[in-house]
């Protein structure tokens, strides 16, 4: 039983660190691949609507890498402790 336990943990932690792995990647290739878009005319409400539109987009991939990264925590923190509550 204790070695299914000690597997379990395991597995969880190395679950938990790619999910942080994958979040990290994520982040750093968005922010190397980014470029500002503002096309059309320089009208204030314009620029306005397309930043607006820019800064909702950057929310919902913020909001995400933050869901992976709380997951990825949150498997890493259960697979150290599986592991250390056998020793």
């Amino acid at each position: 039983m204790e070695t299914k336990t000690r597997s379990a943990g395991i597995i969880l932690i190395l679950v938990g660190v790619l999910f942080l792995l994958i979040s990290a990647g994520f982040a750093l290739r968005e922010y190397f691949t980014y470029k500002v878009t503002f096309s059309g005319s320089p009208t204030l409400s314009a620029v306005l609507s397309q930043l607006a539109a820019e800064l909702l987009i950057l929310v919902v991939k913020v909001a995400f890498l933050g869901i992976l990264i709380a997951v990825g925590s949150v498997l890493l923190r259960f697979g150290i402790e599986m592991i250390k509550e056998k020793k």
